[in-house]
């Protein structure tokens, strides 16, 4: 894979990537969310296969990322366990 190349740049040259899945969190959704549009159209063109946005902020309880992958925790199992997945967590 050309890693020197954005993702979203493979799909149209034929490379053949599997699923990605994004969990991202920000404090509110009208301050922090600054790529709001560019994540929301990479998951509508199929560069993203899901995205999952935790705002911790915009509410009286607090929603983090770890509170997405809990909620997700089935699929996570299957894509790290049955499809190889590569997990990167920052933060």
């Amino acid at each position: 894979m050309d890693t020197s190349k954005p993702i979203g740049l493979l799909f149209p040259v034929g490379k053949e990537v599997g699923e990605t899945v994004l969990y991202c969190g920000c404090r509110h959704k009208n301050e922090d969310y600054l790529y709001q549009e560019e994540l929301e159209e990479a998951e509508k063109t199929g560069v993203i296969t899901k995205l999952n946005v935790a705002f911790s902020r915009d509410q009286e309880q607090k929603v983090y990322v770890q509170h997405l992958l809990r909620t997700n925790k089935e699929d996570l199992w299957r894509q790290i366990h049955t499809d190889n997945a590569h997990i990167y967590i920052c933060g």
